[in-house]
């Protein structure tokens, strides 16, 4: 079954008007592929899962009326070569019953070399989904219904030559994975990684201090950098939002909030729990310096940039936390709190439209190094779970010489455009 990787390959695979229906019929598969493997099926996500099937036997039969007609497709090398090889044995086979073996291996070389030296005659290809794998799909949602999920049972365990071998490789497997889980559950752990495992609590930054970064220093080491324009004002921005103390609507003093040693501790992990469509927990763990550095955040209804889109998505630089003073009307005391917030470069979407109008990937796009709104902190209350997103290869890079703008945002290996992976997402497929 095709993946979401097919765009990560090409985005432009035939021309105009063919390319779209072929892109819309990859969504609408994948689409479908995905609901047939969801561990939890109701009511509504049949009903959905039958409205895509109707969908996906409609763009075939539509695929096969445009897209297949226009072109004149026929075998290939290979093919027309097994072919003939093919024609030649079982000529030599039926001579061969009749005039013994010599006689059949002396016609047998005969029909190959006249292959070989005959022209090769290419067969058309036409598309056929009179199969029952095509058949087939119409019975899924019955299927699903009177069976259950299609990942909740095997019917074939074993390939039912060696049986026994295998079955006894699996139990071999199964105990082994249980020790290995008698030794994790027996295994001494400190309170912090207990704390960071808690399903309950809606995400996890370590408190330790060990990595302090001294805001002035910072900002004076990477001066010019477009990263760090307006890096302490934004700050004391974001830190004044999140003090819930009364007055601080009216003041709106940034002056007020004191940063303790004029420093930020950094932290290299973030974990983010949510609950799945299975109505499981999980967890996302948020690494910076990895592939694993985009959250996504609910829209706000005020956002003009964000229009026709439910999740706007950002690039995690930083995961900091700070020990904050509060100095302004509805001051308790001169105690330190600790607050935690999240350093984001954020995405702009490529278009207005989101993806199940168009049966496409939604793409985004860093915003320029000039808008100021391009770098911003984020509470790590705001965010719902990673996201997986997939640079758009056919765009190429930002900075194909190697070189970026900002040392602190790492852009020289930003690309033009890049695909929101929502189908890695069970939640999001419904």
């Amino acid at each position: 079954m095709v993946g979401s990787e097919i765009w990560i390959c090409r985005y432009d695979i035939l021309p105009e008007p063919h390319n779209s229906s072929v892109l819309h019929l990859l969504f609408t598969m994948v689409h479908w592929h995905r609901l047939t493997k969801l561990q939890m099926h109701s009511d509504w996500t049949l009903e959905i899962m039958d409205c895509v099937t109707l969908a996906v036997g409609q763009q075939f039969c539509d695929f096969k009326a445009t897209v297949c007609l226009a072109y004149n497709l026929q075998e290939l090398h290979q093919e027309v070569e097994a072919h003939a090889q093919c024609k030649a044995k079982q000529a030599a086979k039926q001579v061969g019953g009749k005039k013994g073996k010599h006689s059949s291996s002396m016609l047998e070389q005969g029909e190959v070399v006249e292959s070989q030296t005959s022209p090769a005659v290419k067969c058309k290809k036409e598309f056929n989904f009179q199969t029952y794998k095509f058949h087939a799909l119409g019975d899924y949602v019955s299927t699903i219904c009177q069976y259950g999920m299609s990942n909740s049972y095997s019917s074939e365990p074993t390939d039912c030559k060696s049986f026994e071998k295998q079955l006894t490789q699996i139990k071999c497997r199964q105990a082994h994975i249980c020790r290995i889980s008698d030794k994790i559950v027996h295994c001494p752990h400190i309170e912090i990684a207990e704390l960071a495992r808690n399903p309950h609590i809606h995400h996890h930054i370590g408190a330790t201090e060990k990595s302090p970064v001294h805001i002035g220093l910072y900002l004076i080491s990477h001066k010019g950098d477009p990263a760090i324009k307006n890096f302490l004002v934004k700050l004391k921005d974001h830190l004044l939002e999140q003090i819930a103390v009364p007055g601080v609507g009216e003041e709106n003093d940034t002056n007020k909030v004191i940063i303790k040693d004029n420093r930020m501790y950094c932290h290299n992990i973030a974990r983010f729990n949510y609950t799945n469509y299975d109505v499981r927990r999980a967890q996302d763990v948020i690494n910076p310096r990895t592939s694993h550095c985009n959250v996504m955040v609910l829209c706000a209804a005020n956002d003009v940039g964000h229009q026709g889109h439910k999740f706007v998505y950002g690039n995690m630089l930083g995961v900091y936390h700070v020990n904050v003073i509060y100095i302004g009307s509805g001051m308790v005391n001169y105690t330190p709190l600790q607050m935690e917030f999240l350093w984001v470069c954020w995405y702009e979407p490529m278009a207005q439209v989101s993806a199940w109008e168009t049966l496409t990937l939604n793409q985004v796009r860093f915003l320029l190094m000039a808008d100021q709104y391009l770098f911003n902190f984020l509470d790590p209350a705001n965010v719902l779970r990673g996201c997986h997103i997939i640079p758009c290869f056919e765009k190429d890079k930002r900075h194909p010489e190697g070189s970026g703008m900002s040392a602190c945002a790492g852009d020289k290996d930003d690309w033009h455009a890049y695909f929101i992976n929502q189908w890695v997402r069970g939640i999001i497929c419904v």
